[in-house]
């Protein structure tokens, strides 16, 4: 399996905000062209700043391509319960408000989504009994804020 990323970012500016990508085993695509060669693969994660109708990604579906999101991989995969908070403001506020809250009863809590972490990252320390507090986009509301366990939309 080929894994590439492909990113606007200039060459400079992507590498100092994701030093662990250096060095990588796989190929690594920048500039105003990076979306030109998406419709050659098979599994493409959009992020929410990315339209689903951007031609590149309409061709790539044509193509068979399967379009995800990090927030859907990780929903598939988590088995932790969770909390998903969207809307038009204070999911931010919201979303710390609820995950301190739990931590101080005691709960194992983690929050992520658009709040600064990415959801993936603590993927693996998850457990049945864990809860996950989850800032959404507003387009991820559709399609991830039904998988949450707890769905709360701010108005």
């Amino acid at each position: 399996m080929q894994a590439d990323i492909a990113d606007v970012m200039p060459e400079k500016e992507f590498y100092q905000a994701n030093p662990e990508v250096c060095g990588g085993d796989f190929k690594v695509i920048l500039g105003k062209d990076y979306l030109e060669s998406v419709a050659k693969y098979d599994l493409v994660f959009r992020t929410p700043g990315i339209s689903p109708l951007t031609p590149e990604l309409v061709l790539a579906k044509k193509k068979g391509a399967e379009l995800t999101s990090q927030i859907k991989f990780f929903m598939d995969l988590c088995p932790a319960k969770t909390i998903g908070v969207t809307g038009t403001k204070g999911k931010g506020t919201t979303s710390s408000l609820i995950y301190e809250i739990l931590k101080a009863s005691g709960k194992d809590v983690y929050l992520g989504g658009n709040i600064g972490v990415p959801a993936i990252s603590f993927l693996d320390k998850l457990k049945e009994d864990s809860i996950v507090v989850l800032e959404l986009s507003r387009d991820r509301k559709s399609t991830r804020l039904n998988s949450s366990h707890i769905p709360l939309s701010r108005m």
